[in-house]
This record gives C-alpha cells, structure tokens and sequence, in this order.
C-alpha cells in the first residue's frame, strides 16, 4: 500500500476544501512536528503536566540558557527543551545567556548540540571578531544567535571604536569625565573640568584649574606711607606646570583707613610678583570722604573688601605674590590698617593656576 503523502503547513493551508481526508490530515500535522523536532510534551502547560514551561506556560524559557560551567572561556549551558547529542544548531537559533562568571578572552559557548562548543563572536567595524575580556559579563544577560557557524553577540558593551564613558568617579581634583576609548574616532581623554571637544576633534580647556594655593594671615599690619609698604604675611608662592599658564589671584581683606586731620583719606593696593614686578594696582580701594574732624576726631572707614586678577607669568619656576599698600595722606594718625586688633579679623590670598 502506498505511503500517504505529507504536507507542509504553508501547503495544508492553501489546499482547497475536500481535497484531503482527515487521516492524511492528522497525519501531515503529526510528520510536521516530527520533522521539526518540537518536543511536544513541552508544549503543554506546566500547570496540565508540570513538563518545563512552554508555549502555553505563564513563562516561557525556551531561549534562556544559563551558564553550568564557572569558565571563563569555555561556557556551558542547557537548552529548554535541552538539546542531545542528535540535535544541531541552525542559522537564526536564538538564546538569552547568563554567564556566571565574566570572560577573560576569546570564549565559546556549548549548549549540548551535536555543534560542541561554537565560538562567540561580536561585530567590530563591521566584521566578527573574537571577545575581549569582559564583554561577557556575569551581572549581565548576553543576546546571541547563531549564523551558522558561530554565536554573535548582539548586545556587547562599548569598546574601541564605539563610545564608551569608563569612568565617571566623583567630581573631585581635576577630573569628572574620561574619554577612555575613541568616540568614533574622535580623540580620546579629556581629563579635566571645563574641558570640550572640538570640531575639529581635539580637546580644548575651559578654564581647567590645575592647581590651588591658599594663604590665610591674621597679623595686623599698618601702613602710615603714601608710598607702597607690604602687609604682613600675605607672600603666597605657586608654581606653574606650563608657560601658557595663567595665575588667577583672589585677595580678601579686612581693612580700615584712619585720619585725624581735615581731608580725606583712601587706601590703595597693589599685587605683585616676587617683589619687584607690579601686577596689578587698585587705587583707592577704602575711600573716607568726610571732612570737618580734627585732633581726637579719627575717621575710620573700612570692612571687607575683595580683589582679583588674572596674570599671565610664562613661567614655570617658583612665584612669589604679596600684597602692598598705601595711604593717601598721611599725618600723626593717617594710615592704612589690615587685620586690625580687636575685630577677629583674617585675610586670605588664593592662587589658581588655570590651564591653557
């Protein structure tokens, strides 16, 4: 007797009505299954058999595969329904992986098929290449499918030639962002606040401090001179990294004038570097207006005050920047005082070098 013939389900569908029987019908759906080695039992619901989830189950985990082998190169995993030694991978097969252990290197993957262990691969610039260490990772769930020849990974994390932040730390010292890898081909490594890429692919600074230096004195110090006199301990030294450096200054003073004669009085200042080169001068800073008081009768005028100044030294030796004062007018009484007795006073100098 002749074997009845067998039917696809694409050809099932497009016969007409009548032109089968429902033995040969049954029978092209049972050779269906048989060809496709579905294993029937998982597709009941495990509430009807208890068999592994699928098709009918709440979860489905026929794609998952979980790493058996604590490798770091040579995993392995069971399908579900688990593969045998009779079954082979096809083109298109794909799986969800749990690595239990990252990778160290080039790996491979066996799940039971007659395939053994198949490499896994990821796509770089186009082409397959072997994993790098790391690119599976045990905190992490791996896409892959199989082309035929080997697994490839379809979510690797970023590497060379794709962007990839490393490190994003803590906002302290000088760092808060590194370009540890190429951003497609853009130059990697920015390594300090204010930095920003340019168009044409390099970095440029923002105004990237690189280093701060910092002088806090409480002496009091009085200047009865209308020529420039230091004051106190206000020499701060700094030095730069670079020539194209430059030293943003910032003073903070206490500070008052006092006259006893008709007039009026100002308090002048002045920065300089290593004594001898002026950088800056703030004419009458503290400025007493008032007149008509004599003898006894000080004036006074006076407070908080605050300067700054951006220098350019080309230097990268040691520098040395103190404050100077003066006074206007000078008598028995006229003078300039910082840090005076008495008010709980302090001054502070500040030195940032700001590179180029």
């Amino acid at each position: 007797m002749a074997e009845n013939p067998t039917y696809s389900l694409a050809q099932v569908i497009a016969l007409a009505k009548g032109t089968m029987n429902w033995y040969e019908y049954a029978k092209s759906g049972a050779q269906h299954g048989k060809n496709n080695q579905d294993d029937i039992s998982t597709l009941q619901s495990a509430a009807f058999s208890g068999a592994t989830p699928g098709w009918q189950a709440a979860i489905d985990l026929r794609w998952y595969v979980a790493d058996t082998s604590s490798s770091t190169t040579t995993y392995t995993g069971a399908t579900k329904p688990t593969a045998t030694g009779s079954d082979s991978l096809f083109a298109g097969y794909f799986i969800i992986f749990k690595p239990a252990t990252n990778n160290t290197g080039a790996s491979t993957l066996n799940v039971a098929s007659s395939d053994g262990a198949v490499d896994i691969k990821k796509i770089t610039s186009g082409a397959k290449v072997a994993l790098a260490a790391d690119d599976l990772d045990s905190d992490n769930y791996a896409e892959l499918i199989f082309d035929g020849t080997d697994w490839v990974l379809l979510n690797p994390p970023a590497s060379a030639g794709d962007f990839k932040l490393d490190d994003l730390g803590t906002p302290d010292d000088n760092t808060d962002l590194n370009f540890t890898t190429s951003v497609h081909g853009l130059v990697p490594k920015g390594t300090n606040t204010g930095d920003f890429l340019k168009d044409d692919g390099t970095w440029a600074g923002g105004g990237k401090v690189l280093q701060v230096v910092s002088n806090t004195w409480t002496t009091a110090t009085s200047v009865a001179s209308t020529s420039y006199a230091s004051v106190g301990s206000s020499a701060t030294s700094i030095t730069p990294s670079a020539t194209t450096s430059k030293i943003l200054i910032l003073v903070n003073i206490q500070a008052f004038t006092r006259f006893d004669a008709e007039g009026h009085q100002y308090g002048s200042f002045e920065i300089t570097r290593d004594t001898s080169t002026t950088v800056r001068e703030f004419g009458r800073v503290i400025l007493d207006h008032e007149i008509g008081y004599s003898g006894s009768n000080a004036k006074n005028m006076g407070g908080q005050y605050g300067i700054s100044f951006l220098d350019a030294p080309t230097s990268t030796s040691s520098l040395e920047y103190a404050l100077t004062m003066k006074c206007a007018t000078t008598d028995s009484t006229g003078r300039v005082i910082v840090n005076e007795a008495g008010y709980e006073a302090a001054s502070t100098m500040t030195l940032m070098e700001v590179g180029a």
